[in-house]
């Protein structure tokens, strides 16, 4: 969610933080950076419901910044990249920085707290069953 340019193909595919819905606590500055990017009261809504958006609903509410064909994914990806690149890297890095300045902060003031409560919520026996019951769907969901 901190990259500067969010894309998803049209169709089925769905984003967002359903990590809660899965039984798996998610850490205090991925809800920061949901919020800065779709706003606080639209995050507690999605993510305390494990809520997936669909592309048109993402485009939407804000969480992605384009729809596109799949087959126009990486040629999209590839344009907006060559925007980025034209622009001197000092001056759009520090620029991002001093946007983003307050989450960053808030980031850093405590990485390593998070950091091992996000280790002690993944040890939990419950939270491994979730994420195992989790990997099975997915396998299935592959063959």
């Amino acid at each position: 969610m901190s990259c500067e340019y969010r894309i998803i193909a049209e169709g089925t595919h769905q984003i967002g933080l359903n990590e809660v819905a899965l039984n798996f606590p998610i850490t205090r500055w991925m809800c920061s950076f949901m919020s800065y990017i779709i706003g606080p009261m639209a995050t507690e809504r999605a993510v305390l419901t494990g809520t997936l958006f669909k592309p048109d609903s993402a485009l939407r509410i804000g969480l992605v910044d384009n729809v596109v064909p799949t087959a126009e994914l990486v040629p999209t990806c590839v344009n907006f990249a060559s925007h980025v690149l034209k622009v001197p890297d000092f001056s759009r890095r520090t620029t991002k920085e001093r946007l983003r300045r307050k989450l960053l902060n808030e980031y850093m003031q405590d990485a390593d707290v998070q950091a091992l409560g996000f280790a002690e919520d993944c040890s939990r026996d419950d939270v491994q069953k979730a994420i195992g019951g989790v990997l099975e769907r997915l396998k299935k969901k592959k063959s």
